[in-house]
């Protein structure tokens, strides 16, 4: 929108007007930043005595630098050209704190983009950095060493990429969590892909007597961390009798499988497995304690925990939930065995601490024809009595008369 503004006085800067010759209704300059319609890098000054200006709004927000962001005068011209697909960019990233692609100006320097960049990262190595510049003969890879003289001051081209590489004490920054039933929970330091399972519990001082040990897990936070189903807070429609078997079947494999994607099951009793297990950056390492307990749901009628009793059977665990529903199916239990979450068949499994008992419902169709049968019977039931009924007023009736 060109125009002729008035100015209230003599301390507003670009950024101030920006709302008015850019967009309408008002709309910040700070907010126009990562679209590319405007050349905001190079918004040209013309002042009354005939000198030029070039206000640079990446400069100014992404710096702080306040020669990017000028003061205007009475008189001053302002044009911000449209910027087009083709026009060259430079961009920063790597071991910075906001790296970004952005209009190249010809006066960049990588002094200038490292302050845009939000400077280096706690890790990044401060000794060097790499130039990658596009030409005609391909692309050529550029090392620039701080006992250079131009190491801030060295003047970018267009279409240069600036890559800042990571110190080599990165791997003192590494370093995992763990929690639980160990002496002492805490951060602690690693060599990512080196620190095995078993040194990490080592710092530790030791698990506690009261760990879970075969339920130990690894969470890998590096991976996507999803809302995995947790017994522990398994809601009425989890578990309920009328429950939809397809649907909370299928609903149940779908998030178990996602669930163990970023899991690392662990039994602490196995040495080996622990010596053979390496430990990445942000991993956490989960010590459950034993709550001697075995929690049994699905088709029974009172689902919740039962006091672990060892050498128990199968029957003491269901026979404590309250026994069999009428939608369950007594050839469809199963043990989910605590750490692994391995499925296996009640009967032939070893009923252990924190594992849980699942019972089954019967087929959707077998408990189709069941109810079926039931109706069935009732309805038939219903009629022999009634006709039982009906023949015995008959009876009396005929000796009353």
């Amino acid at each position: 929108y060109p125009s002729f503004l008035d100015l209230p006085g003599l301390t507003e800067r670009v950024d101030d007007l920006g709302n008015a010759i850019i967009a309408k209704p008002l709309t910040s300059v700070g907010k126009l930043l990562n679209d590319r319609k405007w050349q905001l890098r190079s918004i040209e000054i013309l002042r009354a005595d005939g000198s030029v200006l070039y206000a640079d709004m990446y400069r100014y927000f992404y710096g702080g630098d306040l020669d990017g962001n000028p003061s205007l005068l009475d008189g001053d011209q302002i044009k911000i050209m449209s910027s087009r697909e083709a026009d060259p960019r430079v961009s920063i990233s790597g071991a910075v704190n906001n790296p970004m692609e952005i209009p190249y100006r010809n006066d960049d320097t990588f002094g200038l983009l490292l302050k845009i960049g939000g400077g280096y990262m706690a890790n990044a190595d401060t000794t060097s950095y790499t130039i990658f510049r596009p030409g005609k003969e391909g692309i050529t890879r550029i090392q620039v060493t701080r006992d250079q003289a131009d190491f801030y001051s060295k003047k970018l081209l267009p279409n240069d990429r600036i890559i800042i590489g990571k110190s080599e004490l990165d791997a003192n920054l590494y370093s995992a969590t763990v929690v639980g039933q160990v002496d002492a929970m805490g951060i602690y330091p690693i060599r990512e892909g080196k620190t095995t399972a078993y040194d990490l519990l080592e710092m530790t001082g030791g698990v506690d007597p009261t760990a879970l040990k075969k339920a130990a897990y690894i969470v890998r936070s590096k991976l996507p961390v999803v809302d995995e189903p947790s017994l522990m807070k398994s809601g009425f429609r989890d578990v309920m009798r009328g429950s939809d078997q397809m649907v909370q079947g299928l609903s149940w494999l779908e998030l178990e499988q996602r669930a163990r994607k970023n899991r690392i099951y662990l039994d602490l009793n196995q040495v080996n497995q622990l010596k053979s297990t390496y430990i990445m950056d942000r991993d956490s390492l989960i010590v459950p304690r034993d709550m001697g307990t075995v929690y049994v749901y699905g088709q029974v009628e009172k689902p919740g925990f039962v006091n672990h009793q060892p050498g128990a059977s199968l029957n003491y665990y269901l026979n404590s939930a309250g026994g069999y529903a009428l939608a369950s199916d007594p050839k469809r239990v199963y043990v989910i065995k605590a750490g692994t979450l391995a499925w296996s068949e009640a009967n032939d499994t070893k009923i252990e601490s924190g594992d849980m008992v699942y019972v089954d419902r019967i087929m959707l169709d077998d408990n189709l024809q069941r109810r079926s049968f039931m109706r069935q019977s009732q309805s038939l039931y219903t009629t022999i009595v009634l006709s039982v009924i009906s023949t015995t007023l008959t009876v009396i009736n005929f000796f009353r008369n």
